[in-house]
């Protein structure tokens, strides 16, 4: 009777070991979802930002240009910016 009962307990063990996979199975599959969709997001963040870099990067080679060519036009043509004084403002009614 002892052997059987031994059995018994055997393969409860079993069941419950094999009850326990099952979960740990589901809760990896969750797990699994869930990094599934946070990489998604992360990538969606990742080529948001990358979009952002370059319009940054475009926008400061304009203001380096500029910033260029306004030194270019110091040095070389010995150009200036006008005082307020030989501004002339000209009107489309006159």
């Amino acid at each position: 009777m002892k052997l059987l009962s031994l059995k018994s307990y055997f393969c409860l063990f079993l069941l419950f070991l094999l009850i326990f996979q099952g979960f740990l199975l589901i809760y990896s599959q969750y797990q699994t979802r869930v990094l599934k969709n946070e990489k998604v997001v992360l990538e969606q963040q990742h080529a948001d930002l990358q979009l952002s870099w370059m319009q940054l990067l475009l926008e400061q080679s304009t203001l380096v240009a500029g910033l260029r060519l306004e030194q270019v036009a110091r040095e070389n043509l010995q150009m200036v910016v006008p005082k307020p004084q030989n501004i002339i403002v000209v009107d489309e009614d006159t």
